[in-house]
């Protein structure tokens, strides 16, 4: 994955932002990390997909599943549509709709599962919103759609939508009074900002990871992008980085975090940043900007995790590793799949994993069991 994370045209100030110190007593250089690498996994296993027989996908960024039926978002930003098939690729209707009324939205491509309230989370960063779509209501709806496919009449729309003020959300997830968002400050503000069902902010908290040698601030937002999980259960949120296979794991009621994981390859974030005019951009660095971990999705009360491992180059790299942790971040399972992974999601009842690939410009959804 080649990111150019900021194109300019300018010339300007070239210096470097890569880290380079030896490691701490705990092995990394990232302060209280504790390492693993992949010997203390207990479980590796190598999966060969089914390929399922989806009519041809140009667009899909992101699979969910639910309840025997599958969620597609499309990655087409003029458009905002998710698509519903049935598990084996029979496809069903298309909702969400682009707009700025009550249901409709701007920009967006998160969808999950959220067993608290049994709800599909999508959120909307650019209108600052989060539609929520009560999972029952959508199994019968789907249900009617199978038995009788004339239904046109049927339509689906989101049962509860929460806007969330000026909050700049990446990635949000609603508990039973707040929602959590993810917000990739673009300077060192904090995180994670909780508000409440009104959109009022409660509190904020968390940071980026600690450099060794100094970087600016405008710059951490985009040396350390990253994805992020929750379990409501247990009260916490995963934070994993994307050009660094760094773990942060924080509690939710306190804001503190309580683990943190380096590992398996134990490398570090390495980009050149450049200075032009105004503007902070930091690109990766051909043979040296290494690709860690990308889709993650909580499920089963563990934290599923897409990683690659790989240094970027200007070819398409594969991504064919899957891990599982605990919410202590104590990696249990392994498991490398046959197909590239562009999105996934899990099924832990009937032990499947549903993989969106993709190919010569098309996408897939292959099913693997684990």
């Amino acid at each position: 994955m080649g990111k150019l994370f900021l194109m300019l045209s300018l010339a300007g100030l070239l210096f470097s932002c890569t880290t380079t110190t030896s490691p701490s007593e705990t092995g990394s250089s990232y302060p209280e990390a504790v390492i693993f690498t992949d010997s203390d996994i207990p479980d590796t296993n190598s999966l060969i997909g089914e390929r399922l027989p989806f009519p041809e996908l140009f667009e899909p960024l992101t699979i969910v599943q639910q309840d025997g039926f599958i969620y597609l978002v499309n990655s087409d930003r003029a458009k905002n549509r998710i698509s519903a098939y049935t598990s084996e690729g029979k496809w069903l209707r298309d909702f969400l709709s682009r707009g700025r009324g009550p249901g409709e939205v701007l920009g967006g491509r998160y969808l999950y599962f959220s067993a608290l309230n049994n709800e599909l989370v999508y959120t909307d960063f650019k209108q600052r919103k989060v539609l929520l779509y009560d999972t029952d209501s959508l199994r019968n709806s789907l249900n009617q759609i199978v038995n009788s496919p004339d239904l046109a009449a049927i339509t689906i729309r989101p049962q509860h939508e929460i806007r969330l003020g000026d909050t700049p959300c990446w990635r949000s997830f609603p508990s039973r009074n707040e929602v959590f968002s993810l917000v990739l400050a673009s300077d060192d503000a904090p995180l994670i900002v909780t508000n409440d069902k009104t959109g009022q902010v409660v509190r904020s908290f968390g940071a980026y990871p600690e450099l060794a040698e100094p970087v600016g601030v405008q710059y951490l937002s985009q040396i350390f992008q990253c994805n992020a999980v929750v379990d409501s259960a247990v009260s916490r949120m995963a934070i994993l980085y994307q050009s660094t296979d760094l773990i942060d794991i924080y509690d939710l009621k306190t804001g503190k975090r309580l683990h943190r994981r380096h590992g398996p390859s134990l490398f570090y974030p390495k980009f050149r940043c450049e200075q032009k005019g105004n503007a902070y951009p930091a690109f990766s660095i051909n043979g040296e900007t290494r690709d860690a971990y990308f889709v993650c999705v909580e499920r089963g009360g563990l934290i599923w995790a897409s990683y690659s491992g790989n240094a970027v180059s200007d070819k398409v790299q594969k991504i064919p590793y899957i891990y599982a942790f605990d919410w202590d971040g104590n990696p249990v399972m392994k498991l490398r799949l046959d197909q590239r992974i562009l999105s996934f999601d899990v099924d832990p009842e009937h032990r499947q994993i549903y993989v969106l690939s993709y190919e010569d410009g098309l996408s897939y959804v292959y099913r693997y069991a684990y």
